[in-house]
């Protein structure tokens, strides 16, 4: 009897066959390599996020540098010495996340002491933007009751931004930019031509205006100048963030 003649259905399912044998192999390797890259890709950024840029930091940093931002670095042990000096009223103790939660309005978040330094951060501190008088007098009469004061002030949707040292009740380094120089006062420091700050003299807009770049540039070395004099509060948000030990309160009317 003769041999069964092959289909064309029969030959086509025998081609497939052969290619899946043939490819097989190979591309299940290939889907092994692929997924094995992607989930050591995400390992890596989820530990990295975990290390080094934790919500609770990027929450922090989100409040503080993003927005229009306002802090005081503070020579002090004890956050009942600093609440003290501020007549804080109405205090709540919290940890930095709640603080910086709170800091808004007329509140103010005192964190707790790191290396020697109490900071103070919230939108209720004068500034020199709106009020230059009003901020030397308030840094004046706080550095009298405490001792070293350093304020600094950032606004970074229009750049304005002040930094200031007061030790003992008189001003050391003051300088205040909002459009125009608002405030300037005692010599440049030697961490602000270090930094290459942008700085200009009263009344010369006119002839050597502040560019938006130059601003732009204060407002980011901002923090650097910070820990040039003291201590950068954003590495304070990654070594404490989550801790216990500030309290936010009230500002009161008797500074």
């Amino acid at each position: 009897m003769a041999a069964a003649v092959p289909t064309d259905s029969s030959e086509g399912l025998v081609v497939v066959l052969l290619v899946t044998l043939l490819l097989g192999p190979g591309s299940i390797c290939i889907l092994f390599a692929v997924r094995w890259w992607r989930d050591r890709r995400n390992i890596q950024r989820r530990l990295f996020h975990s290390r080094f840029v934790s919500p609770a930091t990027r929450h922090a940093r989100s409040l503080l540098f993003e927005r229009p931002g306002r802090w005081l670095a503070i020579k002090a042990n004890s956050v009942a010495e600093v609440r003290g000096a501020l007549g804080l009223d109405e205090t709540t103790p919290c940890s930095w996340d709640e603080g910086l939660t709170e800091a808004r309005e007329q509140m103010l978040f005192v964190a707790p002491p790191v290396d020697g330094w109490v900071l103070v951060v919230g939108h209720s501190l004068p500034d020199p933007a709106d009020d230059p008088d009003r901020s030397f007098h308030f840094l004046r009469r706080l550095s009298d009751r405490i001792g070293h004061v350093q304020f600094f002030s950032v606004n970074r949707i229009v750049n304005h931004h002040a930094w200031a040292i007061v030790d003992q009740g008189e001003v050391f380094r003051a300088y205040a930019w909002a459009g125009e120089v608002m405030w300037t006062q005692g010599p440049l420091t030697a961490a602000e031509r270090e930094l290459q700050m942008r700085v200009r003299p009263y009344a010369s807009e006119a002839e050597h205006p502040l560019s938006s770049d130059e601003a732009g540039a204060n407002c980011d070395r901002l923090t650097r100048l910070a820990a040039r004099w003291g201590i950068d509060p954003a590495m304070v948000a990654e070594e404490v963030s989550g801790s216990d030990g500030g309290f936010v309160g009230r500002i009161g009317r008797r500074i």
